[in-house]
């Protein structure tokens, strides 16, 4: 299920011979073959990790494309991962209805939390590395004290699936984007709703606040919006040229933000801008094949390194998007960002 929605929404983009002068790809081949659902760099660290459809998770060496670790446990596909400020400790939330806690030096499982009825389609950690929060197809956000692996609120308010989860830098607010077209704000001191920020027509499928916490960044359907997260104000529409943004992600220095998305049934399209005023700085768009809507290199999630030199890219090769996945080889790559 997990993978036939985001094959829905994925973009497709690049060959080597059409990046712009952004967009380097760098040539470390990483050797991949199972669909890529969800990556995350390391900060302060040259490795970064991958999600698989497998339910495998792959710790890499960006500087040589070498396999580190291979972490197993999950029992369906990896959905969405983070990684612990301190670069200790990596999160995975999966199709199998659970989150896993996981050393990443050893690779060792050290605790599996369990409780949502449904795939688990993102977490996030907070930035005092004690709790974990998880957003799920069955409509709910879990805190969860990654110590004890307690429950410590269930955020119940969507009335559908929760795609996307964030958490302020301050640990104060917790926000969620749902296939129920809403955006909401809740207090994660005492796990109440505070606000509901916008009523879209469309899904919203990806959301990133911004480092110094006072905005937010939300994908719905091909339209990329910043709102302040305080008052609820809409201060910028980024009028891309996507059909579907399938990831968003804020360079570390704040000032800007690079959308993914499908253009048209031939072109998929990497969008970076001007964060403060909502300019677009630079578009690549190239065509992929197509047969019968069948799309070449889908995009599934984007990771910045703690730098911001580099973006890390991972997706499939091959992906029908009405019959799901199979037979299809992961792709993932290393750009470099030049600004």
């Amino acid at each position: 299920m997990r993978v036939l929605l985001i094959l829905s929404i994925i973009f497709a983009f690049l060959n080597a011979e059409d990046v712009i002068k952004q967009f380097n790809r760098t040539k470390i081949n990483f050797g991949h073959v199972e669909p890529i659902l969800t990556v995350a760099t390391i900060p302060n660290s040259r490795q970064a990790l991958s999600g698989n459809s497998d339910g495998i998770i792959k710790l890499w060496n960006i500087n040589n494309g070498k396999l580190i670790h291979l972490f197993k446990g999950h029992k369906d596909s990896v959905n969405s991962i983070s990684v612990t400020s301190d670069s200790k400790y990596l999160l995975s939330g999966s199709s199998d209805n659970t989150v896993k806690l996981w050393s990443i030096k050893s690779a060792k499982l050290l605790h599996t939390f369990k409780g949502h009825k449904n795939a688990v389609n993102s977490v996030k950690v907070t930035s005092d590395n004690k709790y974990i929060l998880s957003g799920s197809s069955d409509n709910t956000l879990k805190l969860w004290d990654i110590k004890t692996g307690r429950v410590i609120h269930t955020f119940k308010g969507h009335s559908d699936r929760v795609n996307a989860v964030d958490i302020t830098p301050n640990d104060r607010f917790v926000l969620s984007g749902s296939s129920d077209k809403t955006l909401k704000v809740w207090d994660i001191k005492s796990g109440k709703l505070i606000k509901t920020l916008c009523k879209n027509r469309e899904s919203v499928y990806s959301i990133a606040i911004t480092p110094n916490g006072k905005y937010v960044l939300i994908g719905v359907g091909g339209v990329l919006m910043k709102m302040d997260i305080n008052s609820g104000k809409l201060l910028h529409t980024f009028y891309n040229a996507s059909v579907y943004i399938s990831s968003i992600a804020i360079t570390p220095n704040g000032k800007y933000v690079l959308s993914g998305g499908v253009e048209d049934s031939d072109h998929g399209i990497l969008e970076l801008w001007n964060l403060k005023n909502g300019k677009e700085i630079q578009t690549t768009s190239v065509p992929i094949t197509t047969i019968d809507y069948m799309f070449s290199d889908l995009i599934q999630d984007i990771s910045i390194t703690s730098d911001g030199k580099y973006i890390l890219t991972g997706g499939v090769e091959d992906a029908n998007i009405y019959t799901g996945v199979s037979d299809l080889n992961g792709t993932l790559e290393l750009w470099k960002l030049e600004l």
